[in-house]
């Protein structure tokens, strides 16, 4: 999905034709996204084992990293997750910018330059577009995004002794992967890996 700037609202947008662009350009995310996609695309694990592949319910594949694979993924990931927690707070700055001139276009208008109004849209517009696209490149490498502000992502992960879907959660500021919550935890139910 694409975000994009609405009547002031972040809305979401197909990224079709922009995914095709994206997996073109970045070799490194394709080959994180294949993870353990052999010859022709067949998969060398699937189910449980860390690093396999699992059929969620509508049909789209989620990559299991052990812990190991999260801290060496973290090499793409934490580039484009600095990348996106700045563009964040570009989306931010440039939002309350365009509110600031959206109020006076509702007082009385006067002395408003049409172009600044068309900037600042604009300006927004282009920064949820990057948004959109490291959010895209950050699912392609199988990592879930859970907070922009904080650079927050997880990993999904099968839990060695249960079985269990786990999350390995890391932010931007850590220097590895090294806590893992249930699905239902959330950040406050981290707790220290190994497992």
């Amino acid at each position: 999905m694409r975000a994009a700037l609405q009547d002031g609202c972040l809305v979401s947008r197909s990224l079709d034709g922009d995914r095709v662009g994206l997996l073109q350009g970045s070799d490194r995310l394709r080959t994180l996204a294949a993870g353990d996609a052999g010859e022709g695309g067949q998969e060398k694990r699937a189910g449980k084992e860390p690093g396999g592949t699992h059929d969620r319910h509508y049909s789209t594949r989620m990559r299991f990293f052990s812990e190991e694979e999260a801290n060496e993924t973290l090499a793409v990931v934490a580039p484009l997750v600095e990348r996106l927690v700045a563009a964040r707070e570009r989306f931010v700055r440039e939002g309350q910018r365009l509110a600031e001139v959206r109020g006076k276009v509702s007082g009385n208008g006067g002395g408003l330059d049409p172009e600044n109004v068309q900037q600042a849209q604009g300006a927004v517009e282009e920064v949820a577009g990057e948004i959109g696209l490291l959010v895209a490149d950050l699912e392609t490498a199988g990592v879930q995004v859970k907070d922009l502000d904080r650079g927050l992502v997880d990993f999904p992960a099968r839990h060695p002794e249960s079985g269990d879907l786990v999350l390995l959660c890391w932010h931007l500021g850590e220097d590895k992967v090294a806590y893992w919550h249930g699905l239902d935890e959330g950040f406050a139910g981290r707790k220290p890996l190994p497992f």
